[in-house]
């Protein structure tokens, strides 16, 4: 088993993204896929362009929710970073798009360096896959 000492690397902040983003990865699913979604013409592919109708209404649902319970106090900056990254990691979990997400991680596994930010949302983007 690998050991990823997450609580060691991962700042309080991307430890609450990716807390969220694991509760809310299918808030409100109607249990129907993506591809049902966009092939029948449903209200949430029309309304997010058949563009991963489902994961971006998870997202939408998410921050509705939040909006009208805001358990969350968070400052301007964190509060932006933390829709960032929640939207990240739930759109990251749409199965049409994790073949690439997956290539693009074993391609960055080999020089993967904790302190650039940007490899560090594609760890938390990748969590999902395993």
């Amino acid at each position: 088993m690998v050991s990823l000492d997450l609580r060691d690397r991962l700042s309080p902040l991307e430890r609450l993204i990716l807390l969220v983003s694991a509760i809310c990865h299918d808030l409100g699913h109607p249990g129907l896929t993506n591809g049902y979604q966009v092939n029948a013409g449903t209200e949430l592919a029309m309304v997010y362009n058949d563009a991963s109708p489902l994961e971006n209404y998870h997202c939408a649902l998410t921050f509705h929710l939040l909006r009208q319970a805001p358990l969350l106090p968070l400052n301007n900056q964190d509060g932006k970073a933390f829709r960032k990254g929640v939207i990240a990691c739930i759109l990251a979990t749409d199965i049409a798009k994790q073949a690439d997400l997956v290539a693009k991680f074993k391609q960055m596994a080999s020089s993967f360096d904790w302190k650039e930010s940007g490899q560090r949302e594609m760890a938390s983007n990748g969590l999902y896959l395993y």
